[in-house]
């Protein structure tokens, strides 16, 4: 998405593209239709990341490229992977990403002790 499109645009455009309405995707996310109007209307600077989240898995997006498209000034990704990563382990039951989580921080804290190369 360019940087000086309206998230709000961006995204009445992906519900056209599906033929959804604003119903159509308070529904699928669970939100109410208000917050989905507040957004669209552009009535809210910001929502929080739970909602782009929502939004997200409603329209079978990954919740990274949600979030850029309505935060476009947030950094560049780390590595290239990053967005598959997150996609992929969104879509993991809270104990699987938990146990992920859990998995890297131990990972990492092996590196460092061993003096092996982190990014």
């Amino acid at each position: 998405m360019a940087k000086d499109v309206l998230f709000s645009d961006w995204l009445n455009e992906l519900l056209r593209n599906k033929n959804w309405t604003q119903a159509d995707l308070a529904k699928a996310t669970g939100l109410y239709a208000s917050t989905i109007n507040k957004i669209i209307s552009s009535k809210t600077k910001q929502a929080n990341l739970e909602t782009y989240v929502k939004i997200a898995n409603a329209l079978g997006m990954s919740p990274i490229t949600v979030i850029r498209a309505a935060l476009p000034d947030l950094p560049e990704l780390d590595f290239p992977e990053q967005e598959e990563l997150n996609m992929n382990v969104a879509q993991l039951p809270e104990m699987e990403r938990q146990i992920i989580l859990e998995f890297a921080r131990v990972r990492v804290a092996f590196m460092k002790r061993e003096n092996t190369h982190l990014k």
